[in-house]
């Protein structure tokens, strides 16, 4: 007999030593966790969970004398309560023995261990997780694994929605409903109409919406109107719901309005939500909100800015004209700082109001402070470098990078294509060669209203000088895109199509709305196809799918 044989046959011969034992009665088996054989206690103890009649002794012994039966009777009862047969725990032991105790990292582990077993059995574990434990990112590895279906989970799931118990019963109709089927919805439509759902509001909405029922949707609508009402701000999940919410954009955008009115009006700082309420509205909002964002914003300019980026993105050519000549006549006025100048001359830019956008920026590379980021001091450096003005973009960034606080690495390179233009010796300047992070971040950025012949320069540089990675590449085609060089966006984000790298998704938005912006209507949708593939396999969501979806509907055809 080989080796390998043997060690088979002694751990065969080791789980039957373990495996349960029948015993005449529930006493027996809580006596059994005292015995003198360590093979009669393990028996005993494993036996002990297929005897949930057995629970009243087990709390008994888990209070008594002898230290090793109360620490048996303790862990059969968390076996217990997390819903672990016998078969369960001869395969993965009981991972939440002193759950209470275990760090959510610990938890996440051991649920990633339940999730590999094959055991039917693990849907009750998964269910006690999501239905116990407070910390999201352990409900969600858990809701993760509850959608993992196969024929023998549907056999012990489906005749547990007939139980009397409510939990067993709601937690049937649960999992049900994450595998699409409607099985349970009236028995999860009960269960939210109580107030406090078993499995707690999120999951049940969660799994309402996956099935479309309505109730779902109208207490996810409710949740955010009771937060618009005390001034507070909705969970990001809620948000993301109702951004792809099949009520109409209309409503959407009126609903998303009052969400980000409330949090400017309780004076709530950006966090990740108010985030997702901008970019939502990017996806969903439309010129007819933008006299409502201008309302905000003259209420208080210097804290509300996300309304004019919002403004500026969502406004049609007409409005983005009458937004520029709106801001100008409020900020610019004798005491206007560089960085009010910054955003008239940024929003003349992108109205094409020529000569009102040179007029700013000549104001703004008069004065002897800077505005207070390196993009927007940018605006003056490669407004006179395109106009032809080397000398004069050459002085004002000396200047600039001897007295700003701003990164002045992008402004060097600036610099050096000034004195290089001019006849001066621009070569020998120490530049980065390596800009990506700097261009990428303002191409992904657009309410950083900057000038986007800077993110072509820095990106054609790090191509250029810190070799065309994937990346790079990528960063390159889309600051063409943002210049309007929609063909030359198109012949280098093809490229990167079909490789595997990090970030590959906000690379293939911008092609397909390069291809949209181009009429190439069929070729975008094709493309987007292949964004949400790597959406859903990537773990972050893609910063540019709001964006992408507002291309996609305004540049569609009409029908």
């Amino acid at each position: 007999m080989t080796i390998a044989r043997i060690a088979r046959l002694v751990a065969l011969v080791a789980c039957a030593a373990l495996a349960p034992a029948r015993a005449d009665t529930d006493v027996e088996l809580v006596q059994g966790l005292g015995a003198g054989a360590w093979t009669t206690r393990e028996r005993a103890m494993r036996a002990c969970l297929d005897r949930p009649s057995a629970r009243a002794l087990l709390d008994a012994a888990s209070r008594g004398t002898d230290p090793e039966v109360r620490w048996r009777a303790k862990w059969a009862l968390d076996a217990l309560d997390w819903g672990f047969d016998a078969a369960l725990v001869l395969e993965l032991g009981n991972p939440f023995h002193r759950w209470e105790d275990q760090a959510p990292d610990d938890l996440v582990l051991a649920l990633e261990h339940v999730i590999r077993s094959q055991q039917p059995a693990r849907v009750g574990v998964l269910l006690c997780a999501v239905r116990r434990v407070s910390d999201d990112a352990v409900r969600a590895i858990a809701m993760t694994g509850l959608r993992q279906r196969s024929d023998a989970f549907g056999a012990w799931v489906k005749p547990r929605l007939a139980s009397s118990v409510r939990e067993t019963r709601t937690g049937a109709a649960l999992v049900l409903a994450l595998w699409g089927d409607r099985a349970g919805a009236s028995v999860l439509e009960a269960d939210l109409a109580t107030g406090e759902p078993v499995y707690g509001r999120a999951a049940t909405i969660e799994a309402l919406i996956g099935l479309g029922e309505p109730a779902g949707l109208t207490a996810v609508l409710a949740a955010i109107r009771g937060a618009v009402a005390a001034k507070t701000l909705p969970s990001p999940r809620e948000i993301e719901i109702i951004a792809g919410a099949p009520i109409g954009t209309a409503e959407v955008e009126a609903i998303l309005l009052d969400v980000l009115e409330a949090a400017w009006g309780a004076e709530v700082d950006p966090t990740e939500t108010h985030g997702q309420v901008l970019a939502s509205l990017a996806r969903c909002a439309g010129p007819g909100a933008v006299p409502r964002l201008l309302a905000w914003w003259a209420k208080d300019p210097a804290k509300r800015a996300d309304a004019i980026s919002l403004a500026v993105m969502i406004s049609d050519a007409p409005g983005r004209e009458a937004l520029a000549t709106r801001v100008a006549a409020a900020l610019g006025g004798p005491r206007a700082t560089p960085d009010d100048l910054f955003v008239i001359a940024a929003l003349h830019r992108i109205a094409g109001q020529t000569d009102a956008h040179r007029k700013a920026v000549e104001r703004l590379a008069a004065m002897d402070v800077f505005p207070s980021t390196y993009e927007r001091i940018a605006e003056v450096a490669v407004t006179l470098l395109d106009a032809g003005a080397a000398k004069a973009a050459a002085a004002y960034l000396q200047k600039a990078t001897k007295k700003t606080e701003a990164d002045t690495g992008p402004l060097l390179l600036l610099w050096r294509e000034a004195k290089t233009a001019s006849g001066a010796a621009g070569d020998a300047m120490n530049v980065d060669r390596n800009l990506n992070n700097e261009a990428w971040d303002l191409v992904t950025h657009p309410q950083k209203l900057a000038h986007p012949g800077v993110a072509v320069r820095l990106a054609e540089w790090t191509v250029k000088n810190a070799g065309g990675d994937l990346a790079s590449r990528g960063t390159q085609g889309a600051a063409y895109y943002r210049a309007g060089r929609l063909a030359d966006a198109v012949r280098i984000l093809e490229q990167n199509v079909e490789p595997a790298y990090h970030g590959k998704q906000e690379d293939i938005a911008f092609l397909a709305m390069a291809y949209m912006r181009l009429g190439r209507h069929e070729d975008a949708r094709k493309i987007d196809a292949k964004c949400r593939e790597w959406e859903a396999a990537d773990e972050e969501p893609n910063e540019m799918r709001p964006e992408l979806e507002r291309v996609l509907r305004e540049a569609s055809p009409p029908k």
